[in-house]
């Protein structure tokens, strides 16, 4: 596993998608970037795997996240920077004459209630590719 910063590894139960095809979601944290290699490099050593990885990072403004099978990135969602920040403003980020509201009460919750959905918008913009795993 990636080495992570300070949350430990979670899982759901795993769910039967298909007839043969399992979704299992994991949460983790890794350093200094999205993790999109370790998952080529896992997909690619085991092609019967294929992974939906989404990411989010507070400091730098930027989630996104990427479809991955036999060691490629087949599909990828990113956030630009303006639609992050609109996205965010839209699901309830505490704003002031157009600048974050940084005094108001409620907004490390509301900033990080905005994230989260933000990671759960990327991750549904290529959920569907895992409903139809790739033909052989």
């Amino acid at each position: 596993m990636l080495y992570g910063e300070t949350v430990k590894l979670n899982s759901q139960r795993m769910v039967r998608v298909l007839n043969r095809w399992f979704h299992k979601r994991y949460y983790f944290q890794v350093c200094a970037d999205e993790g999109f290699s370790h998952f080529r490099m896992i997909s690619k050593k085991y092609p019967n795997l294929f992974f939906l990885v989404t990411y989010g990072d507070p400091n730098s403004g930027d989630a996104g996240s990427a479809y991955i099978h036999c060691g490629h990135i087949k599909k990828k969602f990113i956030f630009s920077g303006d639609e992050f920040e609109d996205f965010l403003i839209k699901n309830g980020l505490p704003m002031k004459k157009g600048r974050p509201d940084f005094d108001h009460p409620n907004y490390e919750e509301n900033y990080w209630e905005a994230f989260w959905a933000a990671e759960k918008c990327a991750e549904s913009e290529l959920l569907p590719l895992i409903a139809k795993p790739p033909s052989k």
